[in-house]
């Protein structure tokens, strides 16, 4: 029998990323994943059915205190406060796996704060995506680590002189795709290509786009390896998000050497990307981006010299699963 620790993690959905830290946990600990949902909202990626994984929407009885009781985890990770459980086992450590939150609506910000304190107090600490989110939490729990998203070491993409450009993820107003459509719209004679993976309300707005454009390209939201196969063709990731509690893509890219165009709003750009340095910085009030994306098409040698930077930057970052693990072990044991 196994006397690895066993840990639970109770999550909404599945995402690609998770799959890369908790196969790597999985050498040290003893992982079940529990989630609500076998797909999330404009999200329709199948996940590999791992053994470790159970799916509440597929159970006969979707309570995942029946699962959590059976397992008898010496800890509980809780993705979202919304989704707090009652573990009535005082023995199983609880912690919660949580983005910063939006506060611009001062309203909603006072009454979800409160909410918040409440469900916050009592746990044993919380795993904050990012630096942001590690500032807000510590207002509410005392025990909070930075522990972003992360993913394992990715190969790097090929080298492109010709910009390249993709959007990855839900295509929806927040993530700023309006922006970006518009602005391919405007584009004339421009030498470069636009590619987006997703589903959500723009999509026949995308797929219009692709009929009167040459170069521009949809994907339904697509398994990891042929994904995959799409950041190898491109070299510049387009996230003009209005608002991104973290923004995993951009570590993704990152990983791969890609450089980056987004907005400050997205918590991932606001940690590791530096304008001008390693990504171009569009300011989104003054909808900057066909700036950004000309910029690239006049200097194509800062393609991939950003992007160098960024491969660097992964390696030695939390960002990197094996050094997000690492941090995690030594917060458990």
């Amino acid at each position: 029998m196994s006397n690895k620790m066993k840990i639970i993690f109770y999550l909404d959905s599945p995402t690609t990323y998770q799959i890369d830290l908790f196969i790597e946990l999985k050498k040290f600990y003893k992982i079940f994943v529990i989630y609500n949902h076998t797909y999330s909202t404009n999200h329709k990626l199948k996940i590999s059915n791992y053994s470790w994984m159970y799916f509440l929407d597929e159970k006969k009885s979707p309570d995942p205190l029946i699962l959590i009781n059976k397992i008898s985890p010496k800890v509980v990770i809780i993705g979202g406060y919304k989704m707090d459980i009652n573990l009535k086992n005082k023995s199983i450590k609880k912690y919660f796996w949580l983005e910063r939150v939006n506060n611009k609506n001062h309203l909603k910000s006072f009454i979800r704060n409160l909410y918040i304190k409440l469900k916050l107090k009592s746990a044993n600490g919380i795993f904050a995506i990012g630096k942001e989110a590690t500032k807000f939490y510590r207002n509410y729990n005392k025990n909070v680590f930075n522990i972003p998203y992360s993913i394992k070491k990715q190969k790097k993409i090929k080298f492109f002189n010709k910009p390249k450009f993709l959007f990855v993820g839900q295509l929806i107003k927040r993530k700023g795709i309006d922006n970006i459509i518009k602005t391919i719209n405007d584009l004339e004679n421009y030498n470069c290509s636009f590619s987006f993976v997703g589903e959500g309300p723009y999509k026949n707005k995308i797929i219009d786009l692709k009929k009167k454009k040459q170069n521009v390209f949809y994907f339904k939201f697509l398994n990891k390896n042929n994904l995959e196969k799409i950041y190898n063709k491109n070299n510049i990731l387009l996230l003009p998000s209005v608002y991104d509690g973290w923004g995993v893509v951009v570590i993704e890219a990152m990983a791969r050497g890609m450089t980056i165009i987004s907005s400050r709003n997205v918590g991932a750009t606001s940690e590791y990307i530096k304008h001008n340095f390693n990504g171009r910085i569009l300011e989104y009030k003054k909808k900057t981006l066909r700036n950004e994306i000309l910029y690239f098409q006049k200097n194509p040698n800062k393609i991939n010299l950003f992007g160098e930077r960024n491969k660097r930057l992964f390696q030695n970052n939390l960002c990197n699963v094996k050094n997000a693990v690492i941090k995690i072990k030594k917060i458990l044991e």
